[in-house]
């Protein structure tokens, strides 16, 4: 059985056509919290228009994806951007 959300389905009006958008798991729930960051990592080095740096910082957009999982001393740094200056955005995934 899927769970149903208490709140109305989400749409995405476009140009006046209205499609019905559907829940996308964070990776499969029998999976650890690894292997489910590692889905969101993927998600937003394949896609970074999901993150809306228009609003962040507009001269930052838009973000080009150079690499995930970079080894630094620190540890393993999650998704590395170019802004189109040139500039560096570090990110981390959370679930």
């Amino acid at each position: 059985m899927i769970a149903r959300s208490q709140h109305g389905s989400p749409v995405l009006i476009k140009d006046k056509v209205t499609h019905r958008l559907k829940n996308v798991r964070l990776g499969s729930s029998d999976r650890d919290d690894k292997h489910r960051e590692e889905f969101l990592q993927n998600l937003v080095h394949d896609h970074p228009e999901l993150i809306p740096m228009d609003e962040i910082e507009p001269a930052f957009s838009p973000l080009i994806s150079i690499c995930k999982e970079l080894p630094t001393s620190a540890g393993y740094l999650d998704n590395l951007w170019m802004t189109p200056a040139g500039g560096l955005i570090l990110g981390e995934c959370k679930l």
